[in-house]
């Protein structure tokens, strides 16, 4: 039992961060949205993706499974996108489930895009099934110990 004692706390934090870990959030300056002028996610391959510049100065693939966090007068919510077009005083989008999003850039406080890890999510699932094992081999191995 001191087996499943060590090792029950290690698997709930291992899968509490599986919870957690599995997306990262990267801010985005509101100018660059300018990057993300015509984007279309049925279009064609080159106008279905579009590289964007982070606040860190790290480059990301932004798609239709990105989500785009927006926070007009400072109110933040996140949409994917089907298309975008960006000029120097508008963003207009259409959202995956068809709504027509307007904005003034001006009236964006903040910007950022929201990235799933896909190693972030094999190590959040081999993590917690590597201590169930722990706790099945240990728990067979102390009964069969005791049973003799």
């Amino acid at each position: 039992m001191a087996c499943v004692r060590t090792l029950l706390p290690l698997f709930l934090v291992a899968t509490l961060s599986l919870l957690t870990g599995c997306q990262t959030t990267h801010a985005v300056n509101p100018r660059d949205l300018v990057d993300l002028d015509g984007f279309d996610a049925e279009g064609a391959a080159r106008d279905a993706e579009r590289a964007l510049e982070t606040s860190s100065g790290e480059h990301v693939t932004f798609t239709a499974d990105t989500p785009l966090v927006l926070s007009p007068s400072g109110d933040p919510w996140g949409q994917t996108y089907q298309r975008i077009r960006v000029d120097d005083l508008r963003f207009v989008g259409t959202t995956s489930s068809g709504r027509e999003v307007s904005l003034a850039l001006r009236d964006i406080s903040e910007a950022s895009v929201e990235l799933r890890s896909a190693w972030k999510t094999a190590l959040g699932i081999a993590i917690p099934l590597l201590l169930v094992g722990g706790v099945v081999g240990c728990t067979v191995a102390l009964n069969v110990a005791f049973a003799h």
